[in-house]
């Protein structure tokens, strides 16, 4: 959801859309969604870029990209946050 190549965060955003379908014919209410790593050993791995701006606002469109596939399919997302995340307070995400 927040990688700096946008090949790969649309390949990301593609595969989320489509567990929207597959959440959709589980009769899930919610599909758990998490925001992605800027640091390349690990998503759960601080990193200095991990809160920019520019990694929240990537995380922003790619949710964006998402959101018409989760209301179409009546599926709420779930943000997943965390302390070495781009959501790292319950008032960011």
């Amino acid at each position: 959801m927040v990688n700096k190549e946008d090949a790969l965060r649309a390949k990301g955003v593609q595969a989320v859309q489509k567990m929207c379908q597959i959440a959709c014919l589980l009769n899930a209410a919610t599909l758990y969604v998490q925001p992605g790593r800027i640091n390349p050993r690990g998503p759960w791995l601080p990193h200095p870029e991990n809160t920019d701006p520019a990694t929240v606002e990537r995380l922003v469109s790619s949710l964006r990209g998402i959101a018409s596939a989760a209301e179409s399919e009546g599926v709420c997302l779930v943000l997943e946050g965390h302390v070495v995340s781009p959501l790292p307070t319950p008032e960011k995400v």
